[in-house]
């Protein structure tokens, strides 16, 4: 279909021609193996399940790259698009400049496995660096990649990605190098924000979250400006082999059809109760960008929007359908508190006595799931890295699913009262 197309037509209709059969959905072509037309194909043209390039694979990955345009590849998870991608990028005495705090897998990765193949990481605030000189003060010739994640898991800070992109941008001249911006894009998700048009070089999901939806699947996502770029991080998958099964693939093409309705929803109802939250007693601090109080909200502003307005430009700051004390713009659904009782025992009391939302790891599902990342998604770090993250002991993160808003907020007062 003509590139061009809104967001929502795409997400529906990318993809999909020529049809086989004149199916309307995308079949399942549960092959291991194809065969070969003649003796004269190339290596690269062979489709194997392991190579990631059946019919449905190809189907979906021409999809989601309309979505973020560029040229998508998926995999078996969104840890396997971060290893695959870094591992193909970079090479031992490789420097990765990696954004404080990130994903907790992600930060165990940087510094237990990427260490061990001999790169060097280091990490830095993305989020409060207000200069091009500042960011290249961090910069070595060896430097290969910047890795950030669109909104921070899980204090939700967003990095300054302007500058960022400026200062990768000038070294690599200065240097006669390249530095590779790469971006973990799963909280915003492309509804909200599309890094590659505002020059991000790898844009990386968890397709297991947000793009699927539904909590049934474990998928990953690896898009580029670059197609060079690409090759690279395909070769790399076919060695280590982390395909998405084609059922997988079938589910996560399903779940990108309604990516636009619920997304706008997440992105409301997380609103709501961020503001919800911020007004009552027993919290001490809430952490979304759609509120005024946070302190990368002006950013978000200029950054994320969702699609159906102008996408990735500045905007007036309007609040967007809001009552004025914040804006959905395109914040996502995803938040954290820390509540007044700051302690494991208090937050442990909240969660547990949730009824519609559920303890549960994950995110970016239909359903309201709450986790302490102390806990579960920051485990792996050790109790100083987690501090120096920013990640308590009681710190919430919630991720705000599509119930009805008045029912959620009712869940959550209702909690709040056992603490």
């Amino acid at each position: 279909m003509d590139s061009e197309g809104s967001f929502a037509t795409k997400s529906i209709h990318a993809g999909s021609k020529p049809r086989v059969n004149h199916s309307m959905v995308c079949p399942i072509f549960q092959s291991a193996t194809y065969e070969q037309p003649s003796l004269d194909q190339r290596y690269e043209d062979i489709k194997y399940l392991r190579l990631n390039n059946s019919p449905t694979h190809e189907h979906l990955d021409a999809k989601i790259g309309q979505l973020e345009n560029g040229t998508a590849l998926v995999l078996s998870s969104g840890m396997a698009a971060i290893t695959t991608s870094l591992l193909a990028l970079c090479s031992s005495g490789d420097h990765i400049l990696m954004q404080d705090p990130c994903y907790g897998a992600s930060t165990v990765f940087a510094t237990h496995d990427l260490t061990r193949f001999g790169m060097d990481v280091t990490f830095f605030n993305s989020f409060d660096v207000q200069s091009i000189d500042e960011v290249l003060s961090l910069l070595r010739p060896s430097t290969r990649v910047i890795y950030v994640e669109s909104i921070a898991n899980p204090l939700t800070r967003i990095p300054n990605m302007p500058v960022i992109i400026e200062a990768a941008k000038l070294f690599g001249e200065r240097h006669g190098t390249r530095i590779i911006t790469m971006i973990d894009n799963t909280f915003a998700t492309p509804y909200n924000f599309r890094p590659l048009d505002c020059g991000i070089d790898v844009v990386l999901h968890s397709g297991t979250k947000y793009l699927n939806g539904h909590s049934d699947i474990c998928a990953g996502v690896v898009v580029v400006r670059d197609k060079s770029l690409m090759e690279k991080i395909q070769t790399m998958a076919t060695h280590l082999g982390p395909c998405l099964d084609p059922n997988s693939c079938f589910l996560l093409d399903r779940g990108l059809k309604t990516l636009p309705l619920r997304i706008q929803q997440h992105n409301d109802n997380a609103l709501r109760l961020a503001q919800f939250l911020e007004s009552h007693q027993s919290v001490a601090r809430v952490n979304y960008p759609g509120l005024e109080s946070h302190k990368d909200h002006a950013r978000a502003l200029s950054l994320f929007t969702p699609h159906q307005s102008h996408h990735g430009k500045v905007t007036d700051g309007t609040a967007n359908g809001t009552d004025g004390h914040g804006s959905s713009v395109g914040c996502g659904g995803m938040l954290s508190f820390e509540l007044a009782s700051a302690s494991l025992e208090a937050a442990g009391r909240f969660v547990y006595a949730l009824q519609v939302a559920t303890m549960a790891p994950s995110l970016g599902s239909v359903e309201t799931l709450v986790t302490i990342p102390a806990r579960s998604s920051h485990a792996g770090l050790s109790a100083e890295e987690r501090q120096r993250a920013g990640v308590s002991e009681s710190l919430i993160r919630v991720s705000v699913g599509l119930e009805g808003i008045e029912d959620l907020i009712e869940d959550f007062q209702t909690a709040l009262k056992q603490v």
